[in-house]
């Protein structure tokens, strides 16, 4: 049974994960960049089962790899578009910590040792954001509106350097409020369509229109 673990991340998001009766039960792991990876040194934890009145609770140990795996499998089983094993997050650890003289993960010794996983893993996520591109193009061909894409699939059409008619900017269809009559408008709209109010006077001057 290993003291610690280290588990490694591919995933371009930051990631926040815990584990309610856990201590230490609150891990985070900066987003993966430019193809990288990140890496999270994990060590044992506790959590207490209580007995009886009499004899309270009793502290229990919790492996280093039971926690890895916790923190790995909840992440994938919570994220959107997953088909465990084929397409998923690239989230997953390895036995043992590596790092360096300051603490930090060693990241030249982890690639190395991890080599052949991490490439497994960076084939599971893209074809995670390949499927998630998937999806959207289904929803879009179904419904044919901005609101069923979420913006996980926005980025991993952008990721997959793939053009779709759905993957526009979120502040298109961004609304904000008349400030006379409070109702809803279009960000970027010079009159609101219940009032009539000029909301954007410059660009309202600008069009040649002459206000009332």
């Amino acid at each position: 049974m290993p003291d610690s673990c280290t588990v490694i991340s591919l995933v371009p998001f930051p990631i926040n994960e815990s584990k309610p009766g856990l201590y230490p039960g609150h891990f985070k792991i900066p987003p993966a960049k430019n193809n990288d990876f990140e890496a999270l040194i994990v060590g044992r934890s506790v959590h207490y089962v209580y007995l009886d009145e009499d004899r309270g609770s009793v502290q229990v140990p919790t492996p280093s790899d039971e926690v890895a795996r916790s923190i790995c499998e909840d992440y994938i089983t919570d994220i959107f578009g997953v088909q465990k094993g084929v397409a998923e997050p690239g989230i997953f650890f390895i036995d043992g910590a590596y790092v360096q003289k300051d603490g930090e993960p060693d990241k030249k010794t982890i690639a190395q040792i991890a080599k052949d996983k991490i490439e497994q893993a960076r084939a599971r996520q893209r074809q995670w954001f390949v499927h998630l591109v998937e999806i959207a193009d289904d929803e879009w061909s179904k419904y044919h509106t901005h609101k069923s894409i979420s913006d996980l699939q926005r980025f991993a059409a952008k990721i997959l350097g793939l053009e779709r008619e759905w993957n526009v900017d979120a502040k298109v269809e961004s609304t904000g409020f008349c400030p006379a009559c409070k109702m809803t408008v279009q960000v970027g709209a010079m009159i609101c369509g219940n009032c009539r109010t000029v909301i954007d006077k410059e660009a309202y001057q600008k069009a040649g229109f002459t206000q009332v």
